[in-house]
């Protein structure tokens, strides 16, 4: 059933294109490259980009049955589908077990979408469709991921972009949640003004359900860190906190040959560091970035080679057969670059990659957003986002 609702969605185009959660080949790091793209727009004429992020209480458990038909039905899927997801959601029953003791089963009259169920994405999807369904031009736009939802304005400064964020989109969603039965923390809210005039990075605050929002210097975003000035300084900080407890944790194994603790560094150490490195990591830039993730590689390396602390960096990876850390990094660049141009022409992300693509081809053009950059690292033959 979940691959039907995916093809119908595709097919007919049922989704907003900002809907990036729940669907095949969407993925955490187009949403924020369509975000990226979006700042460097708005940054490439002056203006300040103010982002809100709301988060939604108990998102599948939260999904009112009567809701999310009245959803399937406004975006024209079958009757006989309908009909099987009412069923799928209905006569719930759940039961507390502690040790030995456990509770009499109680049924649940609105127990939402199941957790871990490969239909629950997709439906949710449906479900929230409405509230992700504004278009991403140079007036701002707004993305999700499942029940990550976030909502951007662009403006020559902060208290205008507050003021339509107040007067405009703070309503309608909350009159969304009325509507659907769902329920925002507005104490998680996040509001960050993304520009480098400092002047504007304070200013305002939003209200929501009561609770104000004030803005912050960054913002957590699909599990990237967006600073105000977006130099990625808190973000990489927090990847190696990550990437080192994840190394530590390796070294306490014992009995493992060099080649399968090599092998367990590039499947858990790695990818910690490398998520979404086409949205932060410049690669003709970021020597700053480099020396700080640089660390992390020859510590592991030190531990998977037994090798002395005094053994040059460019050494261990030769020995380890590990490719430096600027080097991997450029090649998962161009290896996302690659399949990116490998996706339908409709994707939302080809508006990113015409664009990049002609500030690759301006050599006179400093393109804030690293997916520029990254194509200037590659010898096109024919790989043109026409």
């Amino acid at each position: 059933m979940a691959r039907r609702l995916s093809y119908l969605a595709e097919k007919h185009g049922l989704l907003p294109d900002t809907q990036f959660g729940g669907r095949p080949g969407r993925t955490t790091e187009q949403a924020l490259l369509v975000l990226s793209n979006a700042i460097d727009r708005a940054w490439y004429k002056h203006k300040v980009i103010t982002l809100v992020a709301f988060d939604l209480k108990g998102a599948f458990n939260g999904v009112n049955k009567v809701s999310l038909d009245a959803c399937l039905r406004a975006r024209r899927i079958p009757t006989v589908t309908r009909k099987w997801i009412a069923s799928f959601m209905s006569d719930r029953h759940a039961s507390i077990g502690f040790d030995d003791y456990r509770t009499e089963t109680t049924p649940l009259p609105n127990a939402g979408l199941a957790q871990g169920s490969p239909l629950s994405p997709i439906l949710f999807a449906f479900f929230n469709s409405d509230l992700v369904d504004q278009p991403v031009n140079s007036h701002g736009g707004a993305s999700a991921f499942i029940d990550d939802y976030f909502r951007w304005r662009v403006g020559r400064s902060a208290e205008e972009n507050l003021a339509k964020i107040q007067s405009e989109d703070i309503p309608r969603i909350e009159a969304w949640a009325r509507r659907t039965g769902s329920c925002f923390a507005a104490e998680k809210t996040e509001l960050i003004h993304i520009t480098r005039k400092r002047h504007e990075q304070l200013q305002g605050q939003v209200v929501m359900n009561g609770k104000t929002a004030e803005p912050s210097s960054t913002a957590k975003l699909l599990g990237v860190v967006f600073d105000q000035e977006l130099r990625w300084k808190e973000h990489v900080q927090q990847a190696i906190k990550r990437a080192t407890k994840v190394s530590v944790a390796l070294g306490g194994l014992r009995h493992l040959r060099p080649e399968q603790m090599r092998q367990l560094y590039q499947a858990c150490v790695t990818p910690v560091i490398d998520y979404a490195s086409t949205v932060w990591h410049d690669p003709l830039r970021d020597k700053t970035h480099l020396r700080h993730l640089n660390t992390v590689q020859r510590t592991t390396l030190i531990r998977i080679l037994s090798a002395f602390r005094t053994v040059a960096t460019t050494t261990l990876e030769v020995e380890a057969h590990v490719l430096p850390t600027h080097l991997r990094l450029r090649q998962r660049a161009q290896n996302t670059i690659t399949s990116l141009h490998t996706l339908p022409r409709d994707h939302p992300i080809w508006d990113s990659l015409r664009r990049a693509q002609k500030r690759r081809n301006n050599i006179r053009s400093y393109a804030r957003f690293p997916l520029a950059e990254a194509l200037k690292t590659m010898d096109l033959v024919r790989l043109v986002a026409d």
